[in-house]
């Protein structure tokens, strides 16, 4: 019908509450045989479960040699409590077994998606990931990135709190006790 199951959910529930629609809505039904607003109202419920199984967030990831790090930054991801996201994994051309660990985990886990492509780079596999994407939003990760536990749920704190925000930018802990700021901004 050229509309989203969001698209149309939102026109039902809109329908529904107003009284007078819903009765002129309800006689249009009758008419033509197509049921009635109850009929239309259980449609509108079942469309809301299927919204609560969409995807939400969509992290893509770029992987290219990253084999000591990436199962780390998958296992993070798996270790969340939240559950509508879609894990798209960008293998860029990998040959140290970065792409061997990504079908490892696709393969065992619906939530996330391998694409093998040729090496581009780090911009390119981002854009393939997005043009792969299904979620709502966005998330970019690195592969040697790991996200804590509550990451999703913090995220979705954000997007309820403040409705028109369009990014998120969240600052990053290091595991290197020596990493030194100064030398990335000189180099």
């Amino acid at each position: 019908i050229g509309m989203t199951p969001e698209e149309i959910a939102e026109g039902v529930q809109k329908m529904l509450e107003n009284e007078g629609l819903r009765n002129e809505i309800s006689d249009y039904l009758r008419q033509r045989n197509y049921g009635n607003i109850e009929e239309m109202k259980k449609f509108y419920d079942s469309l809301e479960w299927e919204r609560s199984k969409m995807t939400e967030f969509s992290i893509i990831v770029p992987v290219y040699q990253a084999h000591q790090y990436l199962e780390r930054l998958i296992t993070s991801i798996l270790a969340q409590s939240y559950d509508k996201y879609e894990l798209l994994l960008v293998d860029d051309g990998s040959s140290d077994g970065s792409e061997k660990i990504c079908d490892k985990f696709s393969t065992k886990y619906k939530q996330i998606k391998t694409i093998h492509k040729e090496n581009g780079g780090v911009s390119s596999a981002r854009n393939c990931g997005i043009e792969n994407a299904k979620g709502n939003y966005i998330i970019f990760l690195d592969a040697d990135d790991y996200i804590d536990d509550k990451y999703f749920i913090e995220i979705e704190e954000i997007l309820e709190k403040y409705k028109d925000i369009e990014l998120i930018n969240f600052g990053f802990n290091s595991d290197v006790d020596d990493f030194n700021f100064n030398k990335l901004s000189s180099d």
